[in-house]
């Protein structure tokens, strides 16, 4: 007999979490009573699904104030924070059934250690095949190839593709005419008082949420991207007013007049694969967007260097020292140009590649060596 399926979870979702706990009835029992508790807080305003960082600390912190006040005994607030957490990190090490997940309830505590998302080569498709479905994307509605292309282009993920809207869309102040700037909520950042260098600062990018008695800092971080000229007429090309409306409403639609969700992403993404000749299951949306991450990391670093080795130039004085520049720059070119080719559709505001994302970037480095950026994309290490 099917487990009863907790609220607010589907089917595929609760055997996710329930994976491995078939001898284990009692758990299975206490992690379906403890969700369907949670999604009866505050009139079901939460999701285990959709919980952001602040939503987990305002819960954890109705149940210790009702331990305080006697309703609830101190054992049974931890049992129900203990469980929390644990469902967390099951929901987050199915990425094909939860895409973006982060477990909100990790790291909460004093005395717990974050776990770190585990990457390896298997994390990441092969860019050859990443390549082929770039070269089928003409063959693709235009609505389609623009979500594909949000995905390979900027990194977005499944999480921000079905939540997009037309209110993210914005005139880029510099160039109102011709420009748009898309602007996505990324997530939290948690800065470390260890940390040599503030990596933040209150401003519109990133609204600080937390700052424990230790001194840590918790922000909200804000993405924002800005499309180029001819990508921007694309964009309007589809929806003329982008940009100059205020409309709450998905910008992806799926043929039933739904938001985007990552099954329908999926299927999407299953077509592309088809289509380049490839097996349907070879890519995921989870891996175009980590490509996309990647490639529009390496694309902004490339840029930078290749501007400041340029400005550098006219203070070199001796001959070896110009040559050397000149060597660097052709290396930052030999790494530009190849992931330009494939696609290059806007550059990160003020060169601000967000805080969460480097944050991944530079794990992914520090787990895989620091040629795994070039690997991920397919471009020889200059």
């Amino acid at each position: 007999m099917k487990s009863r399926v907790p609220v607010g979870l589907t089917e595929s979702q609760w055997d996710s979490i329930m994976d491995g706990l078939a001898d284990h009835p009692s758990t299975m029992n206490d992690y379906r009573k403890i969700i369907n508790l949670l999604h009866t807080y505050d009139n079901g305003r939460l999701h285990i699904t959709s919980m952001t960082k602040q939503d987990a600390e305002d819960y954890f912190g109705m149940l210790e104030k009702r331990a305080s006040d006697g309703e609830m005994s101190t054992n049974t607030v931890h049992r129900y924070e203990a469980t929390l957490r644990s469902i967390g990190r099951r929901m987050q090490a199915h990425p094909e059934t939860f895409p973006d997940y982060e477990n909100p309830f990790s790291g909460i505590l004093h005395d717990e250690v974050r776990n770190k998302t585990r990457y390896t080569a298997e994390t990441f498709a092969d860019p050859k095949d990443i390549h082929k479905i770039i070269r089928v994307l003409p063959e693709f509605s235009h609505e389609r190839r623009i979500l594909l292309e949000l995905m390979l282009f900027v990194g977005l993920r499944p999480k921000h593709i079905e939540h997009l809207t037309f209110s993210d869309f914005t005139p880029n102040p510099k160039h109102p005419k011709t420009e748009l700037i898309l602007s996505f909520n990324e997530g939290t950042f948690t800065e470390k008082t260890s940390s040599k260098n503030a990596v933040l600062k209150a401003d519109k990018d990133a609204k600080l949420v937390n700052h424990t008695a230790g001194g840590n800092m918790t922000w909200q971080v804000t993405g924002r991207w800005c499309f180029f000229e001819n990508y921007t007429a694309s964009l309007r090309k589809y929806h003329p007013s982008l940009g100059l409306i205020r409309d709450d409403r998905p910008y992806f639609m799926t043929s039933r007049h739904q938001p985007y969700t990552y099954r329908a992403q999926h299927h999407l993404v299953q077509e592309a694969c088809c289509r380049a000749g490839l097996e349907s299951g070879a890519v995921t949306p989870y891996q175009l967007s980590l490509y996309g991450s990647v490639s529009s990391y390496l694309i902004m670093q490339t840029l930078t260097k290749h501007e400041q080795l340029k400005n550098s130039l006219s203070y070199a004085r001796l001959l070896d020292e110009k040559n050397r520049i000149l060597r660097e720059m052709r290396n930052a070119e030999m790494v530009f140009l190849p992931l330009a080719q494939n696609g290059w559709i806007g550059e990160w505001v003020n060169d601000v590649y967000p805080a969460n994302r480097k944050e991944r970037i530079d794990e992914i480095v520090s787990q895989l060596g620091s040629d795994a950026l070039y690997r991920i994309v397919g471009v020889d290490k200059p």
